[in-house]
């Protein structure tokens, strides 16, 4: 039984400067599919809470604010936190996804005093 995992990332929150629509901040979410033979049996989304900040200087080959689309959007997270960032996100969904599927056996676990 291979287990594979997908993931989808979304943009959630954009905020703009209000004089030209310049993108400054973007907040994103990531979905992590876990399937096995082709079917999934589990789902964990994780909504970053820092959002990315983008630079503010104009250069004059910015895209414009109505042609922006969210694949853009995406590729300049990823390319703003780099490979190593988006690799550890990944292995954060990864890791949620492993404790639904194999949950822990604790078997040292907190229990009532008896004398309650």
């Amino acid at each position: 039984m291979a287990i594979t995992t997908s993931y989808t990332w979304n943009i959630t929150e954009l905020r703009n400067d209000t004089s030209d629509k310049f993108i400054t901040h973007a907040s994103f979410s990531i979905t992590g599919v876990a399937k096995s033979d082709g079917v999934a049996i589990c789902t964990v989304r994780d909504t970053c809470c820092t959002p990315v900040n983008f630079e503010t200087e104009r250069t004059g080959s910015e895209k414009p604010f109505a042609d922006v689309t969210e694949s853009d959007m995406i590729g300049w997270i990823q390319a703003g936190i780099g490979t190593i960032n988006v690799n550890i996100l990944h292995r954060q969904i990864d890791k949620s996804i492993d404790k639904i599927i194999n949950p822990p056996t604790n078997k040292n676990v907190r229990s009532k005093l008896p004398w309650e």
